[in-house]
């Protein structure tokens, strides 16, 4: 599979949008981190000025292309005709974008530090207690880490819609309107139905609150109804069962 994996690296490393995603990142980010100003504080840092947000908006815009554009020019029969299986292919776009991922999280940890240098946040010592009887800093990192895997989930979703639709613009327009209303909806179902539909809870879009949670445990808590854990666990399951479903579509598709 490495070969496949080289492949999706060298076709990524191509896209213009690629490259142009860490300068968006960081250009929201001031701009967050200036609408924040101190009032948000060591909460903002801790979140990193809004990135699971921009970082979202940049995996749709990136990761929705990584089938649909080969759906779309044929490339993919070329790409599955060199490869020993469909599994190949479909896990090394996985780790591409994965990996991807991880790469914007670690900026949006590295312009953190830049941006509260100046100031903006107010005066801020990273050794200070904060949450969890952590310092900032590792508050921080725990929050990146944390919203790098519930990010998987986004990307399982990705992969799930790209498999469904073939057309470029269209699996990103859904994947922005999953992401924009998704949440909403299953905060107004959690808010109206019975206690007897607790089940509502573990719909997948609740997942998608697993930073937040971590960040803000209170307020989300009250949300999600679901423990921090919980929402992890959900989080991991749907994640795995949403990149299997997307293989199944993807493996029986006819090219």
């Amino acid at each position: 599979m490495i070969n496949e994996i080289q492949q999706e690296s060298f076709k990524f490393y191509k896209k213009k949008v690629t490259w142009y995603a860490p300068f968006i990142l960081l250009v929201l980010m001031i701009i967050s981190a200036m609408v924040l100003g101190v009032s948000g504080g060591k909460w903002s840092i801790m979140a990193t000025y809004a990135s699971t947000y921009i970082i979202s908006f940049i995996l749709i815009i990136t990761g929705s292309t990584i089938f649909s554009m080969e759906f779309e020019n044929n490339t993919i029969r070329t790409l599955l005709y060199k490869a020993p299986n469909k599994l190949y292919v479909y896990l090394s776009k996985f780790f591409v974008i994965v990996l991807y991922d991880f790469f914007l999280h670690i900026l949006a940890m590295l312009y953190t530090f830049i941006i509260a240098s100046t100031g903006v946040s107010g005066s801020i010592n990273w050794g200070n207690v904060y949450q969890y009887n952590q310092s900032l800093l590792l508050n921080m990192i725990n929050t990146t880490l944390v919203d790098f895997l519930g990010s998987l989930l986004l990307v399982s979703l990705i992969f799930l819609t790209s498999c469904l639709i073939n057309n470029n613009a269209l699996v990103i327009v859904t994947n922005l309107a999953l992401i924009a209303f998704g949440q909403d909806i299953s905060d107004a179902l959690l808010n109206s139905v019975s206690s007897l539909f607790n089940i509502i809870k573990w719909n997948p879009f609740n997942m998608m609150h697993l930073m937040l949670q971590y960040a803000n445990y209170d307020v989300y808590h009250e949300l999600t109804k679901l423990s921090t854990s919980q929402v992890a666990i959900g989080s991991i399951s749907y994640t795995i069962l949403f990149m299997t479903v997307g293989y199944l579509i993807f493996s029986q598709k006819h090219y």
